[in-house]
């Protein structure tokens, strides 16, 4: 049951299932999230509260309950926010990855600059 629910809010954000694994969980392995919205295997308790916390960063009025259990309403309150999130989602979600790169692009150039790599005569 939890899979119909998740596969409503999945659409709700405007997403696609493999890209809302990977922002929401950080993960990439759609075989995952396609396995839950089908109901094929259970969702651990961990990754079904990383999903209500990372919907609730960007939709506060999201109501974890009812992905959880199934009551209430998807999102508290009116829908006449509805419209705008999926782009409000959708920047929130590219400025996480912006700084996640910005923090690995650093840590290669240290590694690369202790393996004696010069970043200047890489560039064609």
């Amino acid at each position: 049951m939890k899979g119909k629910r998740l596969k409503q809010l999945i659409q709700a954000l405007g997403l696609k299932p493999a890209n809302f694994e990977k922002k929401c969980l950080g993960e990439s392995r759609a075989k995952n999230i396609y396995n839950w919205i089908n109901d094929e295997f259970g969702m651990k308790e961990a990754v079904l509260e990383k999903i209500i916390e990372s919907v609730k960063k960007i939709r506060p009025d999201f109501n974890g309950d009812w992905l959880r259990y199934g009551t209430g309403e998807m999102f508290f309150g009116s829908d006449s926010e509805a419209v705008k999130l999926p782009v409000e989602y959708e920047l929130q979600m590219l400025k996480h990855e912006v700084e996640a790169l910005r923090r690995e692009n650093g840590i290669l150039k240290i590694f690369l600059a202790e393996k004696g790599v010069d970043l200047r005569n890489l560039g064609g």
